[in-house]
């Protein structure tokens, strides 16, 4: 799926509207639904005019493998019950209903494409050439990026058995004057004095303790 809608997208290919089958994994789909627990929605339940690639799992996995089969227009209710240890544990371990219309399908295989597309918009002849171009730069990337990822760890172990001895002074002042400009350049947008935007926008009790906490942010950037 990912080398399908890389092709399409380097040449500029629209995916192709479906009229007469359901949908399937790989589609491009548009979904609009509304979810409830216990008859009643909850925080980001609901949403209308969702595009996805039924089987990118952007959304949750069971949702979308429901998707598959549905026909354009048609609508069905899913059922979710969510996990136990959920991050939002006011519907962890519940059930939610979903209330959902497949909008449209549309195909994003390469069947759109031709070979002679392909000679036209590329160096490569065929296809199955490009094809195998495309998959040959993804794994190139995955490549390099594993190689950023083992850079990261490492570096990562070294700053965790690290003591940081001291701080470019001047660096810091930098940042601490380049805040408090900052500050007074939203205070006025807001027409208000910069004392008064730190007590209601970050809830400091003066314009001291916001200043006082300058130092310590700058450093903490630093480090």
């Amino acid at each position: 799926d990912t080398v399908n809608r890389m092709i399409l997208t380097n040449l500029n290919v629209e995916p192709k509207e479906v009229t007469d089958r359901p949908a399937k994994k790989g589609d491009y789909v548009n979904v609009t639904f509304k979810g409830t627990i216990d008859g009643k929605e909850f925080d980001g339940s609901s949403a209308s005019n969702i595009n996805i690639v039924i089987g990118e799992y952007k959304l949750m996995k069971e949702f979308e493998d429901a998707l598959i089969g549905l026909n354009a227009g048609e609508e069905n209710k899913i059922s979710y019950t969510f996990p136990k240890d959920y991050r939002d544990e006011s519907v962890a371990g519940k059930t939610a209903i979903f209330d959902v219309t497949l909008n449209s399908i549309k195909d994003y295989s390469t069947n759109l494409i031709t070979d002679d597309m392909v000679k036209e918009n590329t160096d490569y002849k065929t296809l199955d050439e490009y094809r195998d171009a495309v998959i040959a730069e993804i794994k190139d990337e995955l490549a390099q990026q594993k190689k950023i990822d083992a850079a990261s760890i490492i570096m990562s172990k070294i700053l965790e058995n690290s003591k940081i001895i001291g701080y470019d002074e001047d660096q810091v002042n930098e940042m601490i004057e380049a805040a408090k400009f900052t500050t007074e350049m939203y205070a006025k947008e807001n027409n208000t004095t910069a004392e008064d935007y730190v007590i209601e926008e970050y809830g400091y009790d003066s314009y001291e303790d916001h200043e006082n906490g300058l130092g310590d942010s700058a450093k903490e950037y630093l480090n």
